[in-house]
């Protein structure tokens, strides 16, 4: 009997709470009962710590350097899924915030493994806004770097060419990108995760950064309805 194999590739940010782990977990138990799935965390020190228990993965406190960035479930050589925020350094953008191998020897449990699984990173998947923001902070500079050389190039005097100026704007703005995907990046991650393990103190975490967000965003919302209504009716 031939054996089927899947892979899946989720591209979308992904919240794991209490509940989605336990309907996980249920999954690979309905498909693999022989298999106690090993429950791998690694953490933000860069520490691997293995759980025998959801109830104890749960129990992590989920704080700071133990704050868990990937969580890896295995069975055996059958099956794998890993969920991952860790900083992707060779793309600007995450390309995969998730990712899950199986395989069956029967058709149509592989049919149906494939529907459920389906059916859970559909309710996964976190908000629109919320993968627009993990992917949107290297392209909006990128942006906003490239527009500010242009217009010294347009709008002021050089004592050299224009091939030279484009040569050098060239360089800075690829210097500041790469300083950017380097060095902010990260840290742009560590408040809008690809994946959050939402428990423990995680949960509280999330909450201030959900509630900052809102007010810079109100903030600067203001500032631009203001601008712009002094520009039209000033």
């Amino acid at each position: 009997m031939q054996t089927l194999r899947k892979s899946i590739r989720i591209r979308s940010a992904i919240a794991l709470d209490e509940n989605n782990l336990t309907s996980l977990l249920s999954i690979i138990y309905d498909y693999y009962p022989d298999n106690n799935a090993r429950m791998i965390a690694v953490l933000q020190d860069n520490r691997e710590v293995e759980f025998d228990s959801v109830d104890k993965l749960l129990q992590h406190d989920n704080y700071r350097k133990t704050r868990i960035v990937a969580v890896c479930l295995a069975c055996d050589k059958l099956y794998k899924i890993v969920f991952t925020c860790k900083f992707p350094i060779k793309n600007f953008i995450c390309l995969s915030t998730v990712e899950a191998d199986f395989s069956m020897d029967e058709e149509k449990y592989y049919t149906l493994i494939n529907n459920d699984f389906e059916k859970f990173f559909e309710k996964a998947k976190q908000p629109i806004y919320y993968t627009i923001m993990v992917n949107a902070l290297v392209p909006v500079l990128l942006a906003i770097y490239t527009i500010g050389f242009l217009s010294l190039i347009l709008y002021h005097d050089f004592s050299f060419d224009v091939l030279s100026a484009a040569f050098i704007v060239t360089i800075v703005i690829g210097a500041i990108s790469f300083a950017t995907a380097v060095l902010v990046k990260p840290l742009w991650l560590r408040v809008f995760c690809p994946v959050q393990f939402l428990w423990g103190e995680e949960i509280k975490r999330v909450k201030k950064v959900t509630s900052f967000t809102w007010y810079i965003l109100g903030i600067v919302t203001g500032v631009l309805v203001n601008f712009i209504s002094k520009l039209l009716f000033g």
